[in-house]
């Protein structure tokens, strides 16, 4: 089990790092993470000698801030990160995603919360569910009364925090929609998480009875929507200022676009120097083939494109002490589950270019399709939700989205 360093030793800045050198951590790892890929699909959850590995390169903390131990380095970097990592382990990536955005969002919060998680060691390690109609949070004297069972909360297993979503009892509009820190000792864990792709992410679900959360441990998704919120104060940074729904599709589908760059880079090695069975001819020269890989490498370009684009230009808007307007919140979410569904229709392609070899489980590219499908059943990654309410605002028509 990995070391838990306070904040600031030696030990704690050491796993500190700029972009450049959390990404090349990162990368150092793809080679193991993809060996233990089998492994984590037949545990149905991260090893955790992988949660080890990505502490102890400081990757899980790189969005925490520097106060707190961490790097505090921004979405670019948590896309590369996350996106790199998905090339070699699908489930590995999306509990790494949980686990920085779990780490990130408690920025948010009141300072006596970060507190509670962060003055000891920068390595508490937070998960969550945000699914809101999962828990019932009935105010009480001094706080909550939170009870519920949450789904897909995925990574749970290595929690010794979870950031759960409730609707709060007798409240209506924003006052409804309210998030809580609950420590390990308050929730259960039932272990139902059998899939058919991202296997090895141990999406289990919690269930919590009339457990008290203090006031200071929670805070409204209206204080998170960009601009100054209980955190800001003490987290200036202007990471901490970003709208925390409206890019939510994005931050999944770094994790889509990961798989899909796997799956073309190991489609790529096996095609170079394979020759098919039937006629003895290299399958690279195939003209259908040469089809189906530069259709998927386009995709893959335009989606990495795409959600780059608005991530660089929502922290433009942050640094200039401003937020995002609505169209621009929900033009992220629907760029980000339209990358998605590009890079699910790459993977699509390669797997049907693999032939009848892509069928065997032990094959990579059985991985990859369905870790691509599994991802893009997200609730952030549903196109038809997403586009379409984008598009009530381009037509002038009332939008639902009391997350943004």
């Amino acid at each position: 089990m990995a070391t838990r360093a306070r904040a600031g030793s030696v030990e704690a800045k050491s796993r500190t790092g700029t972009h450049a050198e959390m990404l090349a951590r990162a990368q150092e790892l793809l080679p193991t993470l993809k060996a233990r890929a089998p492994e984590c699909e037949r545990l149905r959850k991260i090893p955790r000698e992988t949660i080890d590995d990505l502490m102890e390169a400081g990757i899980i903390n790189l969005m925490l801030p520097k106060r707190w131990g961490g790097s505090e380095l921004d979405y670019v970097a948590l896309y590369d990160v996350i996106s790199a990592v998905a090339s070699a382990c699908a489930s590995t990536s999306w509990v790494l995603t949980n686990l920085i955005s779990c780490n990130f969002m408690p920025c948010y919060w009141p300072e006596e919360a970060q507190k509670e998680l962060w003055s000891e060691t920068p390595d508490t390690l937070l998960l969550g569910s945000l699914i809101f109609t999962g828990g019932r949070a009935v105010p009480t004297k001094g706080g909550y009364k939170l009870s519920g069972r949450w789904p897909l909360v995925s990574g749970c297993d290595h929690g010794d925090w979870l950031v759960l979503a409730a609707f709060v009892e007798g409240e209506e509009g924003d006052a409804r929609f309210r998030m809580f820190l609950v420590p390990k000792a308050d929730y259960s864990i039932l272990d139902t998480w059998h899939a058919s792709g991202l296997k090895g992410t141990g999406s289990n679900d919690v269930v919590m009875t009339d457990k008290f959360v203090p006031e200071h441990r929670t805070i409204l998704v209206a204080q998170t929507k960009g601009g100054d919120s209980p955190g800001a104060r003490g987290n200036t940074g202007f990471v901490y200022r970003m709208p925390l729904f409206a890019l939510f599709s994005s931050w999944v589908g770094a994790s889509v676009l990961g798989v899909a760059q796997g799956a073309l880079q190991d489609f790529l090695t096996d095609t170079r120097a394979r020759i098919t069975k039937i006629t003895g001819v290299k399958m690279a020269d195939y003209s259908t083939v040469q089809v189906k890989v530069g259709e998927a490498a386009c995709a893959i370009n335009a989606a990495r494109a795409l959600v780059y684009d608005n991530v660089r230009e929502a922290q433009e808007i942050a640094k200039a002490g401003g937020i995002p307007t609505m169209e621009q919140k929900l033009r992220y979410r629907a760029d980000g589950s339209y990358a998605g569904e590009i890079c699910m229709r790459a993977v699509d392609l390669l797997h049907r270019a693999s032939g009848a070899g892509g069928l065997y489980e032990q094959n990579v590219m059985a991985r990859h399709f369905r870790d691509a499908h599994a991802g893009t059943s997200h609730i952030t990654q549903n196109l038809d939700m997403n586009v379409s309410l984008f598009a009530r605002q381009l037509l002038g028509l009332p939008t639902d989205a009391p997350m943004l």
